[in-house]
């Protein structure tokens, strides 16, 4: 990395430098041989980057490229691939030649627009009406029907072997998103396979149903009468869906392509809620982050364990992530004490 400048200063042929760097810098992240042909138009996730190693690129890039440049994240969720990632760079060293600065994001900073959208995001459900004669929770050893979304995700898995271990359990509801060319089951099998250890993968299927839907939509996305009878069947929802990238900032869609980090963790969320209060009170198991939680208990000197107050949220960096996930997390106190759902957090 220290040779880039060198090399770019004594080349004519300065994008060609930009783009050898860049592989260099994906070979040694992705462990790919010097004869691995990288194509310059495939996405990054599609050569097998996730965020944290779209993270660490960002800081290698950062490095070569020195203190005087800032390379932001929100920015960096952009560049989907070498071509982007190089074009950005040539432009954005060329304006730093010129004394155009770029923009620096600092990450202990929330705009006012922001500190607005999450306030106002922190009150959703906190106006929802419960029917008065909606049924009052089971107890929780006497729970028997579950609603679970994220099985097919990192963690999903383990979860859901769990819940199925338990002997008062007779049925398990999987909210699945529909995936091209792949059916329900083949996405569930997948993720048993390439998360549970030999001899763990097997799963009594006959207590399961999946279902074809997308949590961040409202009903999940099922059609009325569908949602309308999990919604007196169900006793408790375990709510694993998440979206991990670390890059994605907290912003309203609309002013993002694609399904937002908001919109994956705070709009399903709210949506699992509102499912948890129709027909019958259901128990939400929901589970969270660490990073979301920046407090130390006083007295014993480990990390807090009981609820957060909503002004901590700007304690926080200005990251979409725990942003997200803490905004969650102060949705399902509105909704204990609002509406006396009963909610348990795991982080």
């Amino acid at each position: 990395m220290e040779s880039f400048w060198d090399e770019y200063n004594s080349s004519e042929d300065k994008l060609s430098v930009i783009r050898h760097y860049i592989e260099l810098i994906l070979r040694q992240i992705l462990k790919f041989d010097d004869d691995d042909v990288i194509d310059e138009h495939q996405s990054f996730s599609e050569m097998g980057m996730d965020s944290l190693m779209m993270l660490e690129m960002k800081n290698f890039v950062q490095t070569m490229l020195g203190r005087n440049f800032t390379l932001n994240v929100s920015t960096m969720s952009e560049l989907t691939n070498v071509n982007k990632l190089v074009s950005y760079l040539e432009g954005a060293i060329r304006d730093m030649e010129e004394g155009n600065s770029g923009e620096v994001v600092d990450h202990d900073t929330f705009s006012d627009e922001l500190v607005k959208t999450i306030n106002e995001d922190m009150e959703l459900v906190s106006g929802i009406e419960v029917d008065p004669e909606v049924i009052e929770p089971c107890p929780r050893g006497q729970i028997k029907s579950v609603l679970m979304t994220g099985a097919t995700g990192k963690f999903g898995p383990f979860l859901l072997k769990a819940i199925l271990s338990l002997n008062h359990i007779e049925k398990v509801y999987l909210i699945i998103r529909q995936r091209v060319n792949t059916s329900l089951k083949q996405r569930l099998e997948k993720s048993l396979k390439d998360c549970l250890d030999d001899g763990d993968q097997v799963v009594d299927m006959s207590k399961l149903e999946l279902l074809s839907g997308d949590v961040t939509e409202p009903h999940f996305g099922l059609f009325n009468p569908v949602y309308t009878e999990l919604c007196s069947k169900v006793d408790a929802v375990v709510n694993c869906a998440v979206k991990g990238n670390l890059m994605d900032p907290y912003i309203k869609s609309g002013q993002s392509s694609g399904t937002d980090i908001r919109t994956s963790n705070m709009i399903s969320t709210v949506n699992v809620l509102k499912f948890a209060m129709e027909k019958r009170i259901k128990h939400v198991l929901h589970c969270s982050t660490l990073l979301s939680n920046n407090k130390v208990d006083e007295e014993n000197g480990v990390q807090w364990e009981g609820w957060y107050e909503p002004g901590d949220v700007f304690q926080l960096k200005n990251v979409g992530y725990p942003v997200s996930k803490f905004v969650a997390e102060v949705l399902c106190r509105r909704a204990h004490e609002i509406h006396n759902v009963p909610v348990q957090i795991f982080r």
